[in-house]
């Protein structure tokens, strides 16, 4: 055989395979894309956020008022939030290590709780307003540390090693919704 019959073989063996791939999927592309995927609809969650009998609309626009009224183990305070980093520098020898005993580097979903609410209760926090429809971001976050025993009032959001967006939040007071 000669070397153009070799680099037509080698090209062959090469993209056939890519070709048959190519033509099965533009000939499921609508099943594929329309249909739901079978592992979105088996992800379950433990939290009693997610339940929706516990549930109420988080989202509110800018202007309105609404009241949250405490439902199904709940309530509502007004407390002080901080922010604080993963570092030495603003915890201790052990920034990575909750007081829960948790590992909450990586993680954005940690918040230090003032003494007398428990480790891994769920509570929501308003984060700032959507660029783009005006409402409310509720982000939601689970105590996992806490705060010194003089704050009664105060939450302290992780935002792990991100130091300029600990900066920027700063100290606001705001309204808490405590899952109980």
């Amino acid at each position: 055989m000669t070397k153009i019959t070799y680099t037509i073989i080698t090209i062959a063996i090469i993209f056939l395979p890519v070709w048959l791939i190519t033509l099965v999927l533009i000939d499921n592309y609508d099943r594929l894309m329309n249909e739901p995927w079978e592992y979105v609809d088996s992800i379950q969650s433990d939290s009693p956020i997610d339940d929706p009998a516990t549930r109420e609309d988080s989202v509110s626009l800018e202007g309105e008022s609404k009241t949250i009224e405490p439902i199904n183990g709940s309530r509502v305070i007004t407390a002080t939030i901080t922010a604080f980093n993963t570092v030495e520098e603003q915890t201790d020898d052990r920034p990575c290590e909750s007081a829960s005993g948790h590992w909450i580097c990586g993680r954005t979903d940690v918040v230090a709780c003032p003494p007398h609410i428990p480790f891994h209760t769920w509570v929501e926090i308003p984060m700032g307003i959507d660029q783009v429809f005006g409402a409310t971001i509720i982000k939601r976050f689970e105590c996992l540390d806490r705060t010194a025993s003089k704050y009664s009032d105060r939450f302290d959001i992780s935002f792990d090693k991100d130091m300029e967006g600990a900066l920027n939040w700063g100290i606001k007071t705001l309204q808490v919704k405590i899952y109980e």
